[in-house]
């Protein structure tokens, strides 16, 4: 297998552009699509920033086994 030199966000925002109506993530019977998981992302990074997490800043994530996991990531 070879490994991406490609970050996660990169990666993301790739898999959006191509088919950003595809199920990316199926949990407890909901579906989420490239471009919702692109869209969460986004307001979950906003709301960081608005907290003065920024580029460079350590943070801790706590979470139970969700979708929530994917989105923060």
């Amino acid at each position: 297998m070879e490994l991406l030199d490609i970050t996660f966000q990169d990666f993301l925002k790739v898999r959006v552009d191509k088919t950003p109506a595809k199920v990316a993530i199926v949990y407890k019977n909901n579906e989420y699509t490239w471009e919702d998981l692109w869209r969460l992302s986004g307001h979950c990074a906003l709301r960081l920033m608005e907290e003065g997490i920024g580029y460079g800043t350590f943070a801790a994530i706590w979470e139970c086994n969700s979708i929530a996991w994917v989105i923060h990531y």
